[in-house]
């Protein structure tokens, strides 16, 4: 894709059939991609007639198509990658030396609620650095 291609969800679609101006000015002269989930959400719609499908499947034409596999392999992958890093975040917080881990008593039952017991067994990590809070997004 270049500069000049946009992927066009559902919405944006819907709003260009309603006649937004807007909408149109930001489509004009590009090239546009919808994914086969627009695709399916646009003809899906029950109370269609068949003129209306008819349109709206050549209107999909000028379209360049998303293939489905390729929708589901960015999803995953994208899920994936950020499960990741928020582990990585979150996991990182607990292991530090400095965090205290207490124990629950005989009966089974901890000292303190769940609020003190959080700040306890966690702690932030490179405070002053900025570039790492950034990235982060303030979860350190």
């Amino acid at each position: 894709m270049s500069g000049n291609s946009l992927l066009v969800d559902t919405n944006m679609l819907i709003y260009l059939f309603k006649g937004n101006e807007r909408v149109y000015e930001l489509l004009y002269e590009r090239d546009l991609w919808v994914s086969f989930i627009t695709e399916m959400e646009l003809l899906s719609f029950d109370g269609h007639t068949s003129g209306e499908i008819l349109t709206i499947k050549r209107f999909l034409s000028n379209f360049f198509i998303r293939p489905w596999y390729l929708t589901l392999l960015f999803f995953f992958t994208s899920h994936f990658i950020a499960g990741v890093l928020l582990s990585l975040i979150f996991q990182t917080a607990h292991v530090m030396t400095d965090s205290a881990y207490p124990l629950p008593d005989e009966n089974g039952t901890m000292k303190n609620n769940w609020v003190v017991h959080q700040l306890m067994v966690t702690s932030d990590y490179a405070i002053n650095n900025k570039l790492l809070k950034w990235f982060v997004g303030g979860l350190n």
